[in-house]
């Protein structure tokens, strides 16, 4: 969605504080307004994005308003497939398949931002 679409949500009156969210149109400088961010206060945005991505995915600015709002960010370009599971009424996650390197010519370590490894 786009920031034009994102002001007519918030027409709503009354939307809640949110846990997890995926980034609107993959994190593009055209969506996440502040605003957006703010009302919807994330604890978690995934971000679905290609690895160097031609249209630049996500935009830094976006990056930078989720951080400004303490918003832990989870980027598919850096962690590849990423799955949270919902058990016993709690979400648990990151699961992440680039979590930690294989082999040591490998340069993945993304065991401070996944709890293990997808299966």
């Amino acid at each position: 969605i786009s920031t034009r679409v994102e002001k007519k949500l918030m027409q709503f009156p009354y939307l809640p504080k949110i846990y997890m969210m995926s980034a609107p149109h993959h994190g593009s400088k055209t969506s996440s307004s502040y605003r957006f961010i703010r009302t919807l206060d994330p604890d978690y945005v995934l971000i679905s994005a290609g690895h160097l991505s031609r249209y630049k995915h996500p935009n830094k600015a976006v990056v930078e308003r989720y951080m400004s709002n303490n918003t832990e960010i989870i980027r598919s370009d850096q962690l590849g497939t990423i799955q949270f599971r919902y058990r016993d009424g709690r979400w648990h996650g990151p699961f992440c398949v680039k979590y930690s390197s294989q082999h040591i010519w490998q340069k993945t370590d993304n065991t401070d931002t996944c709890y293990g490894r997808l299966n």
